[in-house]
């Protein structure tokens, strides 16, 4: 139903309530559908591993024969390969009983590392076999500044 006002120079339309109640309907339904999309995302995310765990594994599985072998050498080797890369600073293999048995890359104290950038992040992962800890393998990475 249209309703013409030429009091004003411009046409009105009246909105009925169906009108009105199926855009209400229609608005629910869209928000509905975005809260939905998020929740699946945010359990998806909660659900995914850490971007590091990978990279911790590949070398944990790299270094665990040196570590278990006590094979200071491939120690050195594999931990230098890590330094190595652009935004690892320092990797180091530590014993179970947490005495540092290797160390590669740069020499500051973790502390003073973080201090200079808050960014920089600090990963330790086990280095395992047949369930036994060997020793803890650990590294420092600059924050990607990739864009």
């Amino acid at each position: 139903m249209h309703i013409f006002n030429l009091k004003k120079g411009f046409a009105l339309r009246r909105i009925t309530f169906s009108t009105a109640h199926r855009l209400i309907l229609l608005t629910l339904l869209i928000t509905g559908l975005f809260i939905a999309v998020m929740v699946a995302v945010t359990s998806q995310m909660d659900q995914s591993l850490p971007a590091e765990e990978p990279l911790g594994r590949h070398y944990e599985r790299l270094i665990r024969p040196a570590v278990a072998a006590l094979n200071q050498a491939e120690i050195n080797r594999v931990l230098a390969s890590m330094a190595e890369d652009d935004n690892i600073l320092r990797a180091a293999v530590f014993s179970a009983s947490g005495e540092r048995i290797a160390q590669q890359g740069v020499t500051t104290l973790l502390p003073q590392l973080i201090r200079e950038e808050p960014l920089r992040t600090s990963f330790f992962v086990p280095v395992k076999e047949d369930d036994q800890v060997l020793g803890y393998l650990h590294w420092v990475r600059e924050p990607n500044k990739a864009k």
